[in-house]
């Protein structure tokens, strides 16, 4: 960059990121194995890390709103074959090397 030419002021990355405002805190996935959750929606995105999409997860769990992120391919299509039924009561599970909701 010339000198004389000034600088790009910087942006906070909020600004350039798509970022949905999520319910309560973050949950990893792993942690809500195992315990009943309900489902309040999900939104679908692209993965920046790796081929393929990924789900953010409105959840409550234990009586708290909160979230999760999974990138399990059959999570997301059941999370799709009842988008049109929220809120649904299940139980994350992994069965085997995939995980799914039962």
């Amino acid at each position: 960059m010339a000198k004389d030419e000034k600088a790009a002021k910087p942006r906070p990355i909020g600004e350039i990121l798509p970022q949905a405002e999520r319910e309560g805190e973050k949950i990893k996935w792993n942690t809500i194995l195992g315990n009943e959750i309900v489902i309040r929606g999900y939104e679908i995105r692209k993965s920046q890390f790796h081929d393929g999409d990924y789900a953010l997860i409105d959840i409550t769990l234990k009586g708290e709103e909160c979230w999760t992120a999974c990138s399990s391919h059959v999570v997301i299509e059941q999370l799709e074959q009842c988008a049109d039924a929220f809120p649904v009561v299940c139980t994350p599970k992994q069965v085997k090397k995939y995980h799914t909701l039962r």
